[in-house]
């Protein structure tokens, strides 16, 4: 009776199988399990995987994985990396459409370039402690990634590695990172703020070029080198703040921010180059510092709302197209270092007047271009609207004291105050020449502070006559 059990059983599994029962069967490097449906193999010289039915791919071992061994597998929904690889292998999981969640292990220390490249339906990365480099275009097109915790351990964030993860709204990025490559960062349209931590030194070309929704970032003091083109197309960046330790402001940085209102250039800032705030529609002033001795081409062009600048001492040259577009200009300041003023500096600035030196070169090519030229003249000493060289003299006699002051040119009258309970007390006013006598038998041994005010043009200057008061002792 059991055997006719046996036989039946197994003529049922050859009705379903096509007259053929199934042993484990190799393909490849691949090992199909008939009863569990699982595939597996090696990926490496000490890595083998496994991959079962419901689409988790599991990878164990130790030493470094295979490249491009997974690349296009859509059956792969989750990948699972146990203690023991070191890397994971350049487009190893590339364009695994499939993949929504991937578990790294403290083991790791390297993703390598590409390896989760146009996973385009990944939403959660289990990354631990241990991940030192997340190499070139790692998750490059992830376009479903909406948040990441990135481990201390991670110094470096390659070139494009998060390039176009158009849905990531919120990175933490670790404390001893050190570098974020080119294009790292490119096209994340949905971060709106990022803090980046001390101990980066280098930002890379378009590292946050067209992050639309970018409206603050916070820079580290410990960042030498902003590559061209960092913050380009930054649309809604409101304000930036510099550095001390950036020497440069490189070509096109902040080019199309169109909502950049403020941004603060340090003293160590020595050149801003070639478009670097092009097209910053909002800015209305800036402040170049000092330091700075080279402005390159259309720095500043189709800054529509910037009304006036002043260029530092230093610079010769006013560059090409510099200010070309600049609607609302209105006063530039230009310094006797200043010998050459090129082609369409101020082309469509329709309002733009200069303030230079009689006898520079900017007054002459302000006369040659029929724009407008208010002069600065240092020679001129300013008007002195207060009373100087105050003396007192006493009588013991009778008490009183004596004020005598140098004539102020142009003054109606002059005034006499004593600063009495904390507050400032008029004694005498409509004098008109350089002297006041005190009235007789003032207190002798009694201090008093006096200000002496002169009115000019019809105005008291109040200020510079308490800035020069005198302290006086009844004798």
């Amino acid at each position: 009776m059991n055997n006719k059990k046996i036989v039946a059983g197994l003529l049922a599994l050859s009705f379903v199988f096509g007259g053929t029962i199934l042993p484990n069967t190799v393909v490849g490097n691949s090992v199909i399990s008939a009863s569990a449906a699982v595939t597996s193999g090696t990926c490496g010289k000490n890595a083998s995987w496994t991959l079962d039915d419901e689409g988790t791919l599991t990878i164990s071992g130790t030493g470094e994985t295979t490249s491009s061994q997974f690349y296009n597998n859509s059956e792969i929904k989750k990948v699972v990396i146990e203690d023991g690889i070191t890397k994971i292998g350049d487009y190893l999981f590339g364009k695994c459409y499939s993949l929504t969640s991937v578990e790294i292990p403290d083991s790791v220390r390297i993703i390598g370039d590409g390896s989760f490249q146009y996973c385009s339906r990944l939403t959660s990365i289990d990354m631990t402690y241990g991940v030192e480099t997340i190499g070139k275009q790692a998750f490059d097109e992830c376009k479903s990634l909406t948040s990441l915790t990135l481990p201390d351990s991670v110094t470096l964030i390659d070139n494009s590695a998060f390039y176009d993860c158009i849905k990531l709204n919120s990175i933490i990025l670790p404390d001893n990172l050190t570098r974020i490559g080119s294009s790292a960062f490119m096209n994340c349209d949905s971060l709106t703020s990022l803090t980046i931590p001390e101990g980066v030194t280098s930002i890379g070309r378009f590292a946050f070029g067209g992050c639309d929704n970018l409206t603050d970032i916070t820079l580290p003091s410990t960042v030498t080198s902003i590559e061209p083109y960092a913050f380009n197309l930054c649309v809604n960046l409101l304000s930036i703040k510099i550095p001390d330790s950036v020497t440069e402001i490189k070509e096109s940085t902040f080019a199309s921010c169109s909502r950049l209102t403020s941004v603060t250039i340090p003293d160590s800032v020595t050149s801003i180059g070639n478009r670097a705030f092009e097209s910053c529609l909002n800015l209305s002033s800036v402040t170049i510092p000092d330091s700075v001795t080279s402005l390159g081409h259309h720095s500043f062009s189709g800054c529509r709302s910037l009304m006036s600048i002043t260029i530092p001492d230093g610079v010769t040259s006013i560059d090409v197209g510099m200010f070309s577009y600049c609607l609302e200009l209105r006063s530039i300041t230009i310094p006797d270092s200043v010998i050459s003023i090129k082609e369409y500096a101020f082309y469509e600035s329709p309002y733009v007047s200069i303030k230079g030196y009689t006898g520079s070169y900017a007054k002459t090519y302000a006369e040659n271009n029929n724009i407008p030229f208010e002069a600065i003249n240092t020679d001129v000493t300013p008007k002195v609207t207060y009373p100087t060289n105050i003396k007192a003299d006493y009588s013991e006699q009778y008490h009183q004291i004596r004020f005598t002051w140098n004539k102020v040119d142009d003054a109606q009258q002059y005034g006499i105050a004593v600063y009495l309970a904390g507050k400032w007390r008029v004694q005498a006013q409509n004098i008109t020449g350089t002297t006041y006598t005190t009235p007789k038998n003032l207190t002798p041994g009694k201090t008093y502070k006096v200000a002496i005010a002169a009115k000019v043009d019809g105005a008291w200057d109040k200020t510079n006559a308490i800035k020069n008061a005198i302290t006086v002792t009844v004798k």
